[in-house]
């Protein structure tokens, strides 16, 4: 990461951009399953449950089968339980 880092801080003074910031300790939680494509509401739940527990998402990415996001590592353990209690009636 700081290696990134520095390589970005060169590219910020190249292009004149405005800046480069890290975070070394992320959580990355998923929700994934084939319901996905037709179940519009799995990423409304998710973003509530995150949003109710008082997590903000830093990072978003999606495919047809999951939605992925990143959280500051400190939260990482209460959105884990608050994902898990959204979705206790899909959870096997």
């Amino acid at each position: 990461m700081d290696k990134a880092a520095d390589v970005g801080r060169r590219l910020v003074k190249q292009l004149s951009c405005k800046g480069v910031t890290s975070c070394p300790n992320i959580a990355k939680l998923s929700v994934s399953g084939v319901g996905l494509r037709s179940h519009t509401g799995v990423a409304i739940r998710m973003f509530q449950a995150l949003a109710e527990a008082g997590v903000n998402v830093d990072m978003v990415s999606t495919s047809e089968v999951r939605v992925n996001v990143v959280v500051d590592g400190q939260y990482g353990d209460r959105a884990l339980e608050s994902l898990r209690a959204a979705f206790v009636d899909a959870l096997g």
